[in-house]
């Protein structure tokens, strides 16, 4: 996902106005409860709301940990979770930032 920003400065805090989301499928985590359960575990889901929707930013050192730490059944999941890695790696990315509904 690419998201286009504006930026405009307020009280010493920055505030991004969203301008365009450009999505990229990446994986669902409905054929794979483990990946969900260790996200939420490692508070990489914290920002999502009540409803399970919302932003989260997820450290790639933090998927590569679930990589070692999961046995993913669901192979396709662990493909797309290692493209998204090789891809932050190669735009030299700390984080990965998922829109999760």
């Amino acid at each position: 996902m690419v998201i286009q920003f504006a930026k405009e400065k307020n009280m010493g805090q920055n505030f991004y106005r969203v301008i365009q989301i450009e999505r990229t499928f990446s994986f669902s985590v409905g054929g794979a409860q483990e990946v969900y359960n260790w996200l939420c575990e490692n508070g990489c889901l914290d920002l999502i709301n009540s409803y399970g929707s919302g932003f989260a930013d997820v450290a790639v050192d933090k998927l590569e940990e679930m990589l070692e730490d999961v046995a993913i059944a669901n192979i396709d999941i662990e493909k797309n979770i290692r493209e998204d890695i090789a891809w932050a790696k190669r735009k030299k990315l700390e984080y990965l930032t998922y829109e999760v509904f």
